[in-house]
């Protein structure tokens, strides 16, 4: 149920985020296939698609990845995010960067 929240959390707090742009013509969604691939939102804009998968822990496991991993790869995408509660930004692999929480 945490994990639920925080996504929720993280995914208004973005929303608000862009919304305090001038920037328009975006849109935000979740993506869930029928084999239960998840990415948690996808913001789509003049700038493209940006995949986010948002994690309660400070910690992801490679296995936790390979979601936002098919999705970049099929959608021939630069990069995705991570969210979670690290303390640090770092790249996680060479297309998936880690972004702390408290930095959006």
């Amino acid at each position: 149920m945490v994990g639920h929240s925080f996504e929720g959390f993280i995914i208004e707090e973005i929303i608000k985020g862009l919304q305090a742009t001038a920037m328009t013509n975006w849109e935000y969604r979740y993506y869930r296939t029928r084999n239960g691939a998840e990415i948690d939102c996808i913001i789509e804009g003049p700038f493209g698609l940006l995949p986010i998968e948002i994690k309660y822990g400070s910690t992801v496991l490679p296995k936790q990845l390979r979601s936002l991993e098919n999705f970049i790869k099929d959608h021939n995408l630069p990069f995705g995010l991570v969210i979670n509660q690290s303390q640090t930004g770092r790249w996680l692999t060479r297309n998936i960067y880690q972004l702390p929480a408290g930095w959006v």
